[in-house]
């Protein structure tokens, strides 16, 4: 969890950085997902290599059940 509030303490920070929130499931309060907006794909893509070459990836890493999963989403405009 320290680990958590730290990335809550400087993610938002980050140039483009729109906003970053982190949430628990209910079912299991372990299972964690964190959700990012970037006002571009230049900004999260730098946010991407700024996580990559992070010297405390490995130590965070070892604290995953599973690897870390990295998905991107666009926004479906409305529909009607």
């Amino acid at each position: 969890m320290e680990m958590l509030r730290g990335l809550v303490a400087t993610v938002p920070s980050e140039p483009g950085n729109i906003s970053y929130e982190v949430y628990q499931t209910v079912e299991d309060r372990l299972v964690f997902y964190i959700t990012e907006r970037w006002s571009s794909s230049d900004d999260a893509d730098r946010h991407v290599r700024s996580v990559a070459t992070d010297p405390n990836l490995e130590r965070t890493a070892a604290l995953l059940a599973i690897p870390l999963d990295t998905v991107t989403l666009f926004r479906v405009q409305p529909l009607s």
